[in-house]
């Protein structure tokens, strides 16, 4: 079995630098958001084998490829998967509580 290769696309690593800072800024504490960075890297890296046994994500109806997505605590990571390329890319990270949001979504699946 082949794995496949993880890709972040600029706009997921922003939002997890993002997520990052305002953890450290509401905990205080810069060891509680490193480990939540760690259990993000983790599970996304848990899809480089069978990326397709998460469900489709909210915001797939929005696009014409399939966007799928991880739970990850009380984030949602939501990915791309590109067959041909055994690539998966990581398109962005929410809060669970937050609605939808297609415009910070590529118009095209990445390449």
């Amino acid at each position: 079995m082949k794995k496949y290769s993880i890709v972040y696309t600029d706009i997921a690593t922003q939002s997890i630098e993002s997520y990052i800072h305002n953890i450290t800024e509401r905990s205080g504490s810069r060891n509680i958001s490193s480990k939540w960075a760690l259990s993000v890297r983790h599970k996304v890296r848990s899809l480089q084998y069978f990326p397709f046994r998460h469900g489709l994500a909210e915001e797939n109806e929005f696009r014409d490829y399939e966007i799928q997505q991880i739970i990850i605590g009380k984030y949602v990571a939501l990915y791309y998967v590109d067959e041909e390329a055994k690539k998966v890319h990581v398109l962005t990270i929410r809060h669970g509580s937050q609605l939808p949001i297609p415009d910070e979504l590529p118009e095209m699946p990445p390449e």
